[in-house]
């Protein structure tokens, strides 16, 4: 939308969601709002992946933020790698930062 480029169903922003999520950060911080999104579609930039990101949540993002709008998965497509990886998510993950385990249950 910033570049007047077509504009489809593909959540790249997710990611960034999921970044927080994890990290209990904000993505770009020193930036406004304008500046991060224009830094992002002139430049590619996005926050680095946690080194202690399990790798399918690693996955999930990379793919999400990939350059390609084709690679990028749609909303169900996310789902559907997130209900893959909750064994990984649950097995993997020692400390759950914002939620409580019990309360996530592998979307299932």
């Amino acid at each position: 939308m910033i570049q007047h480029r077509f504009y489809n169903h593909k959540v790249d922003s997710f990611s960034i969601v999921l970044w927080e999520l994890i990290t209990g950060l904000l993505p770009f911080k020193s930036m406004t709002a304008v500046q991060a999104a224009f830094t992002v579609v002139n430049q590619g930039v996005h926050p680095p992946i946690p080194a202690d990101c399990t790798p399918a949540l690693a996955h999930i993002m990379s793919r999400c933020w990939d350059a390609n709008s084709d690679v990028q998965p749609g909303l169900m497509l996310v789902v559907k790698m997130l209900e893959q990886a909750c064994e990984e998510i649950m097995t993997t993950v020692q400390h759950a930062r914002f939620w409580d385990v019990d309360v996530w249950q592998c979307l299932t």
